[in-house]
């Protein structure tokens, strides 16, 4: 991609924080069901983005090897399950993960309690992607390659809809229309790069839009405008929380002013890069204050906290891990080229 892209990363860092607002206030007496759902709406951000840069790096490739694959595979591994692995054990000894079994249960991505039902589902994603990506290359022609995606997500959504999709399923069915959407995002995205579109005013005003919508379809403001009583119908609507996601990265990119702010945006760029940990760890922390603690002290008990953590889990497992695997890829890429695989 060409250019500043802190703004994507800005853009992982405001899901992030929607996530944890959303669960803080979820567990408030008189307001949780006032924003039920609502941190979904941050994951939902999450894979559309997930999807979204993994196809873009697929993409700059043109061709999928074995060699390549693997790579993926170790990056992907020494990215997520480090710091999935501290956390799990760190929950299992302060009782949020109840036993053993649970606990081997979770490292194995056979269950996913509370907010770690979303790592199952993201690696079956990175299980398939490559395979994904093999088919549209070897299709060739871009317009049929694309409409090969828009195919498959007819039929996974024909086959799991989303009217009867399972809360916080770990099974990537219900949820792989939506990564799918971020890999149509990435086409275009691609595409919009090739066009130099000059930044419009109008991407602007779309995000606006689109946000605006957004936050009219919390709860809490949906009854204050239409009156309709508050549940938890956000639970289950991720097809349209993803495009509008999709819709939001498009038109950033070619924002007049949108895109400028996040590009220098350092707070949220920085909570981006330090998201999954924060991810991780905010909800345990958050598990262990009292629902009776006042809103404004939990704020600052679970941010203070969850950033410290992070900032620590970054610098002394996120970061050295992904060192560890760009050097395991180096040492494949070297023996690949002495083999002549190159």
């Amino acid at each position: 991609m060409r250019g500043n892209t802190n703004y994507l990363t800005a853009i992982r860092g405001f899901a992030c924080l929607l996530v944890i607002i959303a669960h803080i206030l979820s567990g408030m007496p008189y307001i949780g069901i006032n924003v039920a759902g609502t941190g979904k709406i941050g994951v939902w951000l999450f894979f559309i983005l997930s999807a979204f840069l993994l196809t873009i790096q697929w993409l700059d490739k043109k061709e999928v090897k074995k060699g390549e694959v693997i790579k993926f595979y170790i990056k992907r591994f020494f990215r997520i399950f480090p710091c999935y692995i501290v956390v799990l054990i760190t929950a299992f000894l302060i009782k949020y993960i109840p036993n053993i079994e649970t606990l081997i249960k979770h490292i194995f991505l056979l269950e996913g309690m509370g907010h770690f039902w979303t790592i199952p589902v993201e690696f079956m994603f990175y299980l398939i992607i490559p395979l994904i990506i093999y088919i549209m290359f070897k299709i060739k022609n871009k317009k049929l390659s694309t409409a090969f995606l828009i195919l498959l997500f007819i039929i996974t959504e024909l086959i799991s809809p989303y009217t009867k999709s399972i809360g916080n399923s770990i099974n990537l069915r219900w949820y792989l229309p939506v990564f799918i959407m971020g890999m149509l995002t990435a086409i275009i995205f691609k595409k919009n790069e090739q066009k130099k579109l000059k930044p419009k005013i109008i991407c602007d005003i779309t995000v606006l839009i689109v946000l605006t919508m957004m936050l009219i379809s919390v709860p809490y403001i949906r009854n204050i405008i239409f009156g309709i009583p508050p549940d938890d119908y956000l639970s289950n609507k991720y097809l349209f929380f993803g495009l509008g996601w999709s819709i939001i990265i498009l038109a950033i990119q070619n924002s007049k002013y949108i895109i400028n702010i996040l590009n220098k945006s350092k707070a949220l760029i920085y909570i981006g890069k330090i998201s999954f940990p924060l991810y991780l760890v905010h909800y345990i922390v958050l598990s262990k204050i009292s629902s009776d603690t006042n809103i404004i002290v939990k704020f600052i008990i679970v941010f203070l906290i969850s950033f410290i953590i992070s900032i620590i889990m970054n610098k002394l497992i996120e970061q050295p891990m992904i060192k560890l695997s760009k050097k395991i890829n180096s040492r494949i890429e070297r023996k690949e080229k002495q083999n002549g695989k190159f």
